[in-house]
């Protein structure tokens, strides 16, 4: 949670932004929608495998695990290692209100961490076409 849409002066939007709620993302039209959560990662920790997750109910009850990003780090000395594990999907959004998805990060180090910020990690919806 804690997201914010880009604010800079050459962010271009169609529509009605996606709206997320305690880590809930709702769509806000039906279509076939391509997402990619791209979290910026870092740790100083050698050999490290981050991975990023979406999850999708179509019920809006139950959520399914549906799309996998894995990438190896590294770091050297006390310098920190970055991965970006990319994880990317279709999904046919037939229902607005059943059909909502949630984002996960993880790594094999308990010291990893998530970058946020206006430069940090990436989430990007695009409506591609009619749903099913």
């Amino acid at each position: 949670s804690g997201w914010s849409e880009q604010s800079e002066s050459w962010y271009g939007e169609i529509g009605t932004a996606m709206a997320e709620s305690s880590g809930i993302w709702t769509f806000p039209t039906t279509g076939l929608w391509k997402i990619e959560f791209l979290p910026v990662m870092y740790d100083v920790a050698s050999s490290r495998m981050l991975g990023s997750q979406i999850f999708v109910t179509t019920n809006n009850t139950d959520y399914a695990y549906e799309a996998l990003g894995q990438e190896a780090m590294y770091a050297t000395g006390s310098a920190n290692g970055y991965g970006q594990p990319l994880a990317t999907m279709l999904l046919d959004v037939s229902n607005v209100t059943n059909v909502k998805i949630k984002l996960y990060t993880y790594s094999d180090s308990v010291t990893a961490t998530v970058d946020g910020g206006s430069t940090g990690s990436i989430i990007t919806f695009t409506r591609v076409g009619a749903a099913d």
